[in-house]
């Protein structure tokens, strides 16, 4: 197979000669952006680097839902899918492109002819589109579509505005005619917790305390994560947050967000 580089950082990996195991945590929303490519491309990498051909076990943990993926590979099947890759690079045209859920992870997006297509045509369908005193009845044919196009037309508006600000911020002031676009300021306070906590024992219980602070659990990860060896940060993560767990420190929150479910069968017994 001709000569091309992949690089990656799984989470959690298990390498003998007879099986690899991949684990990789996912923070996020189990989405339809499908993870398997990157969990291939995580097993090929690891077992051309040890120079073993074995079976090969892929695991997906959402930690937000609580749920686990799994799919089993022969090493061939590695083999072919990097092949199939490399040929789909190869051979491409560089003319012809696909849109989809993975272009949400593709850092060139934004330039993509194929995504820029969709969302002009996503603009005039939405501009022809009225829902003001529509039938749900009548516009649920035409909402999986609809609701896919808005929902690409919010992550090009947020590209853009991110665009946007980190140029004013990298270059200044951009004239605009009578209007010039600026960075404003506004001021906004906080407590550093280091230098304020012999302060706030003063006038605070211990209870009265834990009720003003929060464990920001991203921050609190990441730190672990950095005190860990290479290879045993997502254990490090995982074996504290089953730590805070069985210290019963862990409240479960419910946010409500829109989502698409199958539809049960008429007729079919649901629970």
């Amino acid at each position: 197979m001709p000569a091309f580089r992949l690089t990656g950082h799984p989470d959690v990996a298990s390498v003998t000669p007879e099986r690899l195991v991949v684990l990789d945590w996912k923070t996020g929303r189990d989405t339809s952006a499908a993870p398997l490519p990157q969990l291939l491309g995580y097993a090929y990498c690891l077992g051309r680097m040890a120079n073993i051909s074995p079976q090969v076990s892929l695991k997906i943990a959402w930690l937000r839902e609580g749920n686990m993926q799994e799919w089993d590979f022969a090493w061939l099947e590695v083999v072919e899918y990097i092949r199939g890759l490399h040929s789909d690079v190869r051979n491409w045209d560089g003319k012809s492109y696909e849109a989809g859920a993975h272009c949400r992870y593709c850092p060139r997006s934004h330039q993509c002819p194929a995504q820029k297509a969709l969302a002009q045509s996503a603009m005039t369908t939405l501009a022809d589109t009225s829902v003001l005193g529509v039938a749900r009845a009548d516009i649920a044919p035409a909402l999986p579509d609809l609701y896919a196009r808005v929902q690409m037309l919010e992550r090009h508006i947020k590209a853009f505005r991110k665009w946007l600000r980190d140029d004013v911020e990298a270059n200044g002031p951009i004239v605009c005619g009578d209007k010039t676009l600026a960075m404003g300021e506004r001021r906004i306070s906080s407590i550093d917790p280091q230098r304020a906590w012999a302060v706030l024992q003063e006038h605070l219980s211990e209870e009265e305390l834990a009720r003003c602070l929060k464990v920001a659990k991203g921050e609190m990860l990441a730190v672990i994560a950095s005190k860990a060896t290479t290879g045993d940060k997502g254990t490090a993560k995982a074996r504290l947050m089953k730590q805070l767990e069985d210290a019963d420190a862990i409240s479960v929150s419910v946010r409500t967000a829109l989502e698409w479910i199958e539809t049960p069968v008429v007729g079919e017994a649901t629970q």
